[in-house]
C-alpha cells in the first residue's frame, strides 16, 4: 500500500492478527516517517512482518491479496480522503489468472525489493512504543495490553466524548441529542443507536481499553 492511513482498515487488520490470521504488510518509504501512516500502530499492535520498499522514488501500489484467493486494487489507497472525499476505484476479483499474477508479483516485492535500513527506521521511531518481539508479547500479554479506562455515556462531556475513536464534534453531539430524546441510554449496547457508530467502533473501543457504562 502506497499511503496507508485508515483508523477502521488497521484496527480490522490488528482484529484479524489476534484471530491468528498470518498478515504481511508490505509499504512505500514515505509511510516510515508519514504523520497519519499506521505503520507505528502496527508495531505496536504486535504485527512484525511489515517491510518497507528499497525504491528510491515511489512505490506506488494498491492492492491486497486475502488467503491466496481474492485480490482487491485500484486506484484507492488505505485512506479516509480516499473513502470520504475523492473520486477513486476499486477492483474485487477471485479470479485465479489474475490473483496467481498478483501473489507472485507481491512475493517478488517482499523477499526481493524491501529495505532492512528503513524498516530498521521504523523500528527506532519515536512512535514506537513497543520494543519487544511478536513472539515475546504472545508470552506476556500484559506488556502490550492496553489500560482499561472507563466511559460513561450518559454523563459524558462533549469533550470526553471525543476521546472515542472515530467520534468527533458531530457524533458527540448526536449521541447527547440522543440519550436526552430517550432519557439516558439503558445499556451501554444502545449507543449503537447513534447514527454513525456501529459493531467496527464498538469493537475498536473495546480493543482500545474502553469500558462503556450507563451508571
Amino acid at each position: 500500500m502506497y499511503t496507508f492511513t485508515d483508523s477502521d482498515i488497521a484496527y480490522a487488520i490488528v482484529k484479524a492478527k489476534n484471530k491468528g490470521i498470518d498478515i504481511k504488510i508490505y509499504l512505500d518509504k514515505q509511510e516510515v516517517n508519514a504523520q497519519y501512516s499506521k505503520s507505528r500502530f502496527f508495531i505496536n499492535e504486535g504485527i512484525e512482518k511489515i517491510r518497507i520498499s528499497s525504491n528510491n522514488y515511489i512505490m506506488h501500489n494498491k492492492f491486497a491479496v486475502i488467503d491466496n484467493k481474492i485480490v482487491i486494487t485500484g486506484s484507492y489507497n488505505w485512506t479516509a480522503s480516499a473513502g470520504e472525499r475523492n473520486d477513486e476505484n476499486l477492483l474485487i476479483t477471485d479470479n485465479e489468472q489474475i490473483v496467481k499474477r498478483y501473489q507472485d508479483y507481491f512475493n517478488n516485492l517482499w523477499n526481493n525489493k524491501y529495505s532492512m535500513e528503513r524498516y530498521q527506521e521504523l523500528l527506532n521511531h519515536p512512535g514506537v512504543r513497543t520494543r519487544i518481539s511478536h513472539q515475546l508479547s504472545k508470552e506476556i500479554p500484559s506488556l502490550t495490553k492496553k489500560p482499561i479506562r472507563f466511559m460513561n455515556i450518559n454523563t459524558a462531556s462533549l469533550e470526553d466524548l471525543n476521546k472515542l475513536f472515530g467520534v468527533g464534534t458531530i457524533i458527540a453531539q448526536q449521541i447527547i441529542t440522543c440519550r436526552e430524546e430517550i432519557g439516558g441510554f439503558k445499556k451501554p449496547e444502545d449507543i449503537k443507536l447513534v447514527h454513525g457508530i456501529g459493531d467496527t467502533k464498538w469493537d475498536v473501543w473495546q480493543i482500545d481499553g474502553w469500558v462503556i457504562r450507563v451508571k
